[in-house]
Parts: structure tokens; sequence; C-alpha cells
């Protein structure tokens, strides 16, 4: 079960944080505690109007019910929530000297240092206050900072005290874009987010706070920046990019990395997500989506890296014939049941749309739609001889064979089932309802004909059962090859000739088509 959305209260609050150091409520009166500190950039040049954020302890914020007693699952992807910032709280801004002083009621707090808070182009890369809980004693004394909140020290502010940050030295900042194309089981581009970590459950940043660096567009083009390219000591910092869905809410941890598989899971509201918490030890997810995830070390140049959201895998889970031999009184059916990687086993109603093709000996035999999961074809007619008959999903395609939706991936090729065609005999010369017609028929009168007048010959090529024969034939008068090649239409072949005076023995044969045997017919005509 999971999070209810809370996406419209969400947006309306992200919309007003460009001017959240600016507008917030002043502190109160009676504020019983002062903290202090200070901003350089990686050289020690003081760091000139950097926001400051005040935000309440990550181990004070209530626990997200889903997940009681786990810190980090009260952050979700989205570190910056308003939910986790103090309460009536105006973020100071650090001064010429790079340095800053705010008035704070007795609690435990954690600090930020956001460039990004009022600039499309941060200066400085983020930074959480990592020294003492109690500060420092100097606004001189450099400070370790990290990356991430969750590693943040919460510092213990105290009535009538004096707590000093000491200076934090800010590296570089890394502005990261891109494009997300794609779909996953239903997860539209343009509400694909970005989170940027450094570890499992260790979010630096994402792109859903902070005007411009909001979710991602329409067209799936997103932008993150002022996430630092180095830690405190200047050793470069290794990311992986985590794609999620961000419709439902904060805390949320659908997401995917780059590099990994695809890890997806059900929700009986709101369908298959993504994947990779820790849900305890006996989740399949379990600490595991860093495995096989590409590290990224980013410069401290403006990073492009576009993303094809995958589609959800799919299978051919069932293939199979009701025969072995197809004929025109015997047609075999062949079924294809298709199912979908996160579907729930025996659920029919889940399975994807789309296309099925199957396959003679590789070669395309047809397509057929799918319906409640299973798509079949009927078999009348196959060439003699054995044939591998297969079957692939295609995903949802049109007639020109071009995906409508990229939902769903196109399976493998499934596994083959034979099935033997058996040529029939033809009847040639004779019609397939009745045996009353010659076998080879002429314009000639009761097979007479006057020397050099030209008469026409027509045979009639047949199935047995029924059905016309396709192919060629080729016209004899005794050894003499009147005509070869000629091609049967409509179950028929026709030339005209003219006969020397003599007796004739007209033939006809016909080689077959692969679905009808080899046949022949005489005539006998004399001219006088």
């Amino acid at each position: 079960m999971r999070v209810p959305a809370r996406r419209a209260a969400w947006i309306a609050a992200t919309a007003g944080l460009l001017t959240a150091g600016l507008a917030m409520t002043a502190p109160p009166a009676f504020a019983a505690g002062t903290v202090t500190g200070c901003v350089t950039d990686k050289a020690g040049a003081p760091a000139v109007d950097v926001t400051v954020g005040v935000f309440t302890a990550v181990e004070a914020l209530p626990d997200n019910p889903q997940h009681p007693g786990v810190d980090y699952q009260k952050l979700g992807v989205d570190i910056f929530a308003d939910s986790t910032q103090a309460p009536s709280v105006a973020w100071p801004q650090t001064n010429a000297a790079g340095c800053f002083s705010i008035s704070l009621p007795a609690g435990s707090y954690e600090f930020a240092f956001l460039d990004f808070v009022t600039r499309a182009t941060p200066r400085y890369g983020l930074g959480w206050y990592g020294g003492g809980a109690t500060g420092t004693g100097s606004d001189a004394t450099v400070v370790a900072w990290q990356p991430e909140r969750i590693d943040a020290t919460a510092v213990t502010v105290a009535d009538n005290g004096t707590v000093s940050l000491g200076t934090a030295r800010l590296q570089d900042p890394v502005t990261l874009s891109g494009t997300i194309s794609g779909r996953l089981a239903g997860l539209p581009r343009q509400y694909a987010g970005v989170a940027v970590y450094t570890d499992v459950h260790k979010v630096v940043t994402n792109s859903l706070r902070y005007p411009p660096y909001l979710t991602s567009d329409a067209g799936g083009n997103y932008a993150i920046g002022g996430f630092p390219v180095a830690d405190a000591n200047g050793a470069p910092l290794q990311y992986v990019l985590r794609y999620y869905d961000t419709r439902h809410g904060w805390p949320t941890d659908f997401v995917y990395g780059p590099g990994g598989g695809v890890q997806t899971e059900l929700d009986n509201v709101n369908g298959p997500f993504l994947a990779f918490d820790d849900h305890g030890t006996t989740d399949p997810f379990d600490d595991t989506w860093v495995a096989g995830v590409s590290r990224l070390t980013f410069s401290t140049t403006p990073v492009d890296i576009d993303f094809t959201l995958p589609a959800v895998p799919t299978f051919i889970t069932a293939f199979g014939a009701n025969g072995t031999t197809a004929t025109p009184g015997s047609p075999v059916t062949v079924s294809a049941h298709v199912e979908r990687a996160d579907q729930g086993a025996g659920d029919a109603t889940s399975s994807p749309a789309g296309t099925v093709a199957f396959y003679d000996n590789g070669s395309l035999l047809t397509t057929q739609e799918v319906h409640l999961g299973t798509a079949a074809i009927t078999i009348t007619k196959l060439a003699a001889g054995a044939h591998a008959i297969t079957a692939r999903y295609l995903g949802q395609i049109n007639q020109s064979y071009q995906f409508t939706s990229d939902e769903y991936a196109p399976s493998a090729m499934s596994s083959a089932v034979v099935v033997n065609g058996t040529a029939v005999a033809a009847q040639v010369g004779q019609d397939s309802k009745t045996a009353a017609l010659p076998l080879l028929k002429s314009t000639a009168k009761k097979g007479k004909v006057k020397a050099g007048k030209k008469i026409t010959l027509t045979v009639i090529v047949n199935r047995y059962g029924g059905g016309v024969a396709t192919g060629k034939v080729t016209f004899k008068d005794g050894k003499k090859v009147l005509k070869k090649n000629v091609k049967i239409k409509h179950g028929k072949a026709a030339i005209k000739v003219k006969l020397k005076k003599g007796k004739h023995v007209i033939s006809v044969g016909y080689s077959g088509d692969g679905t009808t045997l080899s046949g022949a017919a005489k005539l006998t005509i004399k001219a006088t």
C-alpha cells in the first residue's frame, strides 16, 4: 500500500518557493538562540547572497506510516519538502562578507547552503552542515559539510545560546539536463522526475524543487542544477540518477537507475511502479537497486543526459496448436497467450493489448490482435512438409508496424510447434463439383476441325475437395510444345492454335503449386 498523492498541494508549494527565503513569516520576538556562520567558494573567497535553508531535524520529523522508524523514508526523493522545513522561519542570506546570523527558538535544526533558491544558474554546489551538534565555536573554522541531507548534522539550539556553524567552503556546482522519452507501465514522460543520489537512500537533489528545476515538461525535458561536483575535501563525487513517477506525492520510492535492471512492483490502486527501496529483509528489492547501476562522475560544465524509460517486458507464456496436420478439411488452430512481466498469474484482463505475429519457418504468416491475453489463427493449408510455427508479441502497433504506444516491449520469439502440410491431388481437366466435363476442352466440334482454322484449347485445373489451383501449365501436340508456362487464372488456362491436316493428340501438363499435386490431361483432335 502506498502513500496517497498530495500532488496538488505539492505543486502549489513548489510554485512559491522561489521567494521562500524572502517571504516566510518573520521569526518570533521570543527566539531564544542565535546561529551564525559563513560560506566561501572552494578558494576561500566570500560567497555572497547564498540562501541558508533551515530545516527541522530528520530525527524530529513524523514517521512515514508505511515505514515507521526509518529516517530516510521521512524524506523520500524530495529532500526539500515543505513539511521538513522549520516552521515560521525566514531563511537568511549571506552578506558581503559571506556570513549570516539567524535567531531561532530552542530546538534541533539542520542547515543547508542553497545557492539555487534565488538563481537559475547556481554558483556553488549544495552542502548540508556536517560539523558538531553544538557548532564549532568560531565562524572562521572551516567545517565539514555533506551533499546528502540524510548525513547532515542536527544542530541543537539552546535558550539564549549562540551556535557557530563555522565556515562552509563549497565546491563548484553541476547542472544536469536532458530529455526523457518512452513510457513505463503508463508513466507519461511529463510526470517523470529525476533524482540524483550518491548511494542507497542518499538523495542529493531532484527535479521537483525550485524553479526552473521542476519536473519534466510534456516533451520530457528536465533540468537540475546546484549539486556539488566534489565533496568538502575536493574529491570528485560519483552519482546515480533515478527516474520516478512524480504523481504519487511525498515521500515516494518509485524510481529507476540507468545501467540496472527494471524493478517494478504492483499497487492495487495505481498499477505497476518502479521501486528501489529497502522494504525489509524478505523483500526482493531490499537494498538492491544500486547493483549494476552506472555511477557517473560529472565535470563542472553542463551535462546532458537523455534517458528512455524502458517498456514493460512481455512474454509468450503459452503457445500451442490443436493438431499436427493442416488440410482444407481439417484446419489447425494455433494460439499464443501474452503476459507482461508485472502481471498477476492467471489475470488475463491485465495482459497488454496489441498484435501478435505468427511465423512459418521464420517467415511472416499473418498477424492477429490480442483479446483477453490470447491471439489465435486457423491454418487451413500449408505446403507439403513440416512447418515450424512460432509467434511473437509485437506491441501496440498500427498497420504500418509503427508503435502507437511504447508502454510494452515486444516479446522474444516463442518456442516452435510443428504443423505438417499435406499436398492435395490435382484434378486437371475436371470440375471439382462434377465429373461430366471433358478433361480438356476445345472449340473443335466433335473432335474435328478444318486444317489451318484457329481453335481454342482450354484446360480446367481444380483441387479435389473444392477450390481452384494456381500455377502454370504446358500445352503439347504430341511431343511438340505448343506453349509452355501458361498461367492459370480462376482455375483455367487457354491458348489458340492452328492445326495441320492429320490426327493430333493434345496434352496439357500441370506441375503443381505447393499445395496441389501435379497432373495431366489429353484430348484427340482430327484436322481435315
